[in-house]
């Protein structure tokens, strides 16, 4: 298909406008100080109002959000997880930094995965050999006695009246 340049020539509309404009007359019925009475008037009759913010609305939400920000960071500091062998069994198990705990016969360990970014600490009873990562803090906290350590394996035995911690490798604190 053959494309053609067509071009309007537009040098003559100005002056065809201004012939056109120039012969017109508008005939007004009002003058421009009566239009302007009138929309005094019109501004009288109907006056602005101030617009009046509700403060307790506004106050009310701030209290649902800080109410709901206390329930969702309580949520997250006291919920926690409860694993227990059963006797004669074993259980190899991962904790959310990626220490691994192998729990001997009848242990419990209790853990708060979605605070453990804030502080690594479980409850530990039984038995169970610790294989920590490096990083922050890490505590093992017993009936009778707390273990802290920042990265290195360890084996603690907590039952009845006894409490031993065999450090493998690295260093621990007993308390």
């Amino acid at each position: 298909m053959e494309q053609q340049n067509k071009h309007i020539d537009l040098s003559g509309v100005e002056e065809q406008s201004r012939r056109f404009l120039a012969g017109g007359t508008f005939n007004w019925s009002k003058s421009n100080s009566s239009v302007w009475e009138e929309l005094d008037a019109l501004a009288i009759q109907h006056p602005v109002e101030k617009v009046r913010y509700d403060f307790r609305i506004i106050q009310w939400s701030i209290a649902a959000v800080f109410v709901l920000f206390l329930g969702i960071s309580g949520f997250f500091r006291f919920y926690s997880k409860t694993i227990t062998t059963q006797a004669g069994s074993h259980l190899a198990m991962s904790l959310p930094d990626g220490s691994k705990v192998n729990l001997n016969a009848q242990s419990t360990l209790t853990y708060h995965p979605y605070w453990w970014r804030f502080e690594r600490k479980v409850t530990f009873e039984g038995e169970g050999f610790f294989e920590v990562e490096k990083g922050k803090r890490f505590s093992v906290i017993s009936k009778l006695g707390t273990t802290q350590v920042l990265g290195t394996t360890f084996n603690i035995f907590s039952r009845n009246d006894v409490y031993r911690v065999t450090c493998i490798s690295g260093s621990v604190k007993v308390i």
